[in-house]
């Protein structure tokens, strides 16, 4: 099945030059820390290694922070000149993108080159270009007593934008395009005194937030919710990032950057700071990254490895196992993310394109080929197959999905 592949390869390097600045990720992993007491930045590894601090007095009162890093340019709302502004990546350059009345939280929509924010004075959700000019309203909060919006994140691929109420200790929902009518975002999570940041893994489902307990989680439907976290008491907290690869969650406290793994275990001081006000994490996954995902039948689930450098022009190999005997086997390709519910499972990929194959007697697919010539370092692709058969929910078992990342 080389040929396949060619054309699975062929795929990916058609939209090399059109890819998503989202699709296009850092080769390294670090840490972006905005500090509130002399105006800086700081950038570390994700162990605190490294920490090097850049541009003291340059940041007003700095509270929300969001990185581009193909474009070169940091994104962060000023709380002291109530101002959403760029910079470049180490905070020269900087500039103004909009001015709002009482501007929290930030969002970015990387591909669409779009900024998104909370205005707390004219209780509205803006959206602005990053190249500025003049600013969409995308939602309108219902009439006080209560709103104090503070943290916003972005589900981009399914057209959502989620926050966080402290006022109302709640987590609401809201289309990205401005279709929900005024005041009718949908109430996620509710019963959150104090909730402060908010972050989201979209490869498992699953969103995190800050309150004084300590870091709580749910499904991205609110259900779910538990504490994987305990704070000590008098914890002041304010924001959060996650990094999906390695399972870890970073917050800041006044004091520190924190983490812990997703399963509540090995807690660790990061970099000791006086009052982090902003994080921003930037991970470098592996090559080839095993996403979950994968669904059962009567027998385990169908296995999918990817091996091979994924330098361009070098092969890589796409194997299954655990299929039924002779069964029929469609390999999804896409590059981007879909992560939709499909047929009692999750479908991984987007699906750019499908290769239909059959397995062997014992349940086995390979398929192989040249990483496309010319991806550029950080080129993702999504791979995951589905398989028929009778005995999966219906009718249908699926692999896991794995990613491919050029170095």
């Amino acid at each position: 099945m080389r040929y396949g592949m060619v054309w699975a390869s062929c795929v990916v390097a058609s939209v090399v030059g059109a890819a998503p600045a989202w699709a296009l990720q850092a080769s390294f992993e670090h840490i972006f820390v905005l500090e509130h007491d002399d105006d800086s930045l700081w950038i570390a590894d994700p162990d605190g290694g490294g920490a090097v601090q850049k541009s003291v007095g340059n940041f007003p009162l700095p509270l929300h922070l969001e990185i581009d890093l193909p474009g070169g340019r940091m994104y962060y709302v000023s709380d002291g000149v109530n101002e959403v502004r760029s910079c470049d990546l180490v905070g020269g350059d900087q500039q103004t993108i909009a001015s709002s009345s009482e501007p929290r939280g930030l969002a970015l929509d990387a591909g669409a080159q779009q900024l998104y924010w909370m205005d707390r004075a004219d209780d509205v959700i803006r959206r602005v270009s990053v190249d500025g000019g003049a600013s969409t309203v995308v939602y309108t909060m219902p009439p006080p007593p209560c709103f104090i919006p503070l943290t916003l994140a972005l589900d981009v691929a399914n057209g959502h934008m989620y926050w966080t109420d402290p006022c109302q200790g709640r987590i609401f929902r809201a289309n990205m395009d401005g279709s929900t009518p005024a005041g009718g975002a949908v109430s996620l999570v509710s019963g959150q005194s104090d909730i402060r940041g908010i972050a989201l893994d979209l490869l498992a489902g699953t969103m995190y937030w800050l309150v004084p307990a300590g870091v709580r989680k749910a499904d991205l439907d609110g259900s779910g919710v538990s504490l994987m976290h305990a704070f000590p008491v008098g914890i002041n907290f304010s924001q959060i990032a996650v990094d999906p690869i390695d399972q870890r969650v970073y917050w800041t406290e006044w004091g520190a950057i924190e983490c812990v793994d997703y399963d509540g275990t090995n807690a660790a001081t990061v970099l000791p700071l006086s009052r982090p006000t902003a994080l921003v994490l930037l991970d470098a996954p592996e090559a080839w990254s095993d996403l979950g995902g994968s669904l059962g039948g009567a027998a385990p689930a169908p296995s999918l490895t990817g091996t091979g450098t994924l330098v361009p022009c070098t092969p890589i190999q796409l194997s299954l196992q655990g299929a039924p005997s002779f069964g029929q086997c469609a390999l999804i390709v896409g590059v981007s993310l879909l992560s939709a519910p499909f047929k009692g499972g999750t479908l991984i990929p987007n699906p750019d394109l499908i290769l239909f194959q059959t397995a062997s007697f014992d349940g086995k697919v390979t398929i192989g080929g040249p990483w496309p010539l010319g991806a550029p370092s950080g080129l993702e692709a999504w791979f995951q197959y589905w398989v028929t058969d009778a005995t999966g929910p219906v009718g249908f078992t699926a692999s896991n999905g794995v990613r491919a990342v050029t170095p």
